[in-house]
């Protein structure tokens, strides 16, 4: 519902990751997924500059990937 998945130490303890969806343009279809992975208090709490920065990039893809 938030676009946006998380996870910390679920893999391996020291590493978490947060990712979003790409979409396709004017379809909104789920066409693939970015992902940031990093250590676990870098993604635990919502960390708005980084979310941010997934979206944005998540944008730029749409067009290349659909």
């Amino acid at each position: 519902a938030a676009g946006l998945a998380r996870q910390c130490g679920e893999l391996r303890p020291d590493r978490g990751c947060l990712a979003v969806p790409i979409r396709g343009p004017g379809t909104e279809a789920l066409v693939a997924g970015l992902a940031l992975a990093g250590p676990p208090h870098r993604v635990a709490e919502p960390n708005d500059e980084l979310v941010a920065l997934l979206r944005e990039h998540a944008e730029r893809l749409s067009p290349l990937l659909a």
